[in-house]
């Protein structure tokens, strides 16, 4: 079964990667890694909030019916708005881990983030496209729910550092196997 860090994943074609590129303002090499490395920060989290579900429900629902760009915003934009309403303040600590780990200005690990949260949706929608419509809040919670083990193990170790740097976005990374915390590898100093 593939799952939603695979689907996303998928989407990175070199059009995808050169028309990124030209929105993030880097080469198409350090394009490629800030959306890899972006896709498991965005799923890994467990900060996602209610309202920000809500708001990639309504992109998803816009996406399986129309396409991507369904609601009319640049791929840009649409993910700027979801990050900041799926994870408020934290998305800015993202952005710093983001641009700590690939030597980035924040402003385009910013930009690499919303990109990747634009195909998180595009992903998603595919994903959950052969069960009930509408697509519901509930069924988008438990998709990112059930991505997180998998996206926090699948963070690269130059971002586990970056993110355990950072007081206040270490502890949206933990998830929990056998009824113990793991950081599945991201070890925090101190």
């Amino acid at each position: 079964m593939t799952n939603l860090i695979t689907l996303t994943r998928q989407q990175l074609n070199p059009a995808v990667i050169a028309s990124f590129a030209t929105l993030i303002g880097a080469d198409s090499t350090t394009t490629a890694t800030l959306v890899n490395y972006a896709i498991p920060l965005l799923l890994g989290s467990r900060g996602a909030t209610k309202p920000g579900i809500a708001a990639l429900v309504a992109v998803m629902a816009a996406n399986e019916s129309k396409g991507l760009a369904a609601d009319g915003r640049r791929p840009l934009d649409t993910g700027l708005a979801l990050i900041a309403a799926l994870y408020g303040g934290k998305a800015e600590l993202m952005a710093r881990a983001l641009a700590g780990a690939t030597g980035t200005t924040i402003s385009a690990a910013t930009r690499a983030l919303a990109l990747a949260m634009f195909l998180v949706a595009g992903a998603a929608t595919t994903m959950l496209a052969a069960e009930a419509r509408p697509i519901a809040r509930h069924q988008v919670a438990a998709l990112l729910i059930a991505s997180q083990t998998a996206a926090v193990a699948a963070l690269p170790v130059g971002l586990q550092s970056a993110i355990a740097s950072l007081p206040g976005l270490a502890g949206l990374y933990l998830v929990t196997v056998a009824g113990r915390r793991n950081l599945a590898g991201l070890l925090l100093a101190g």
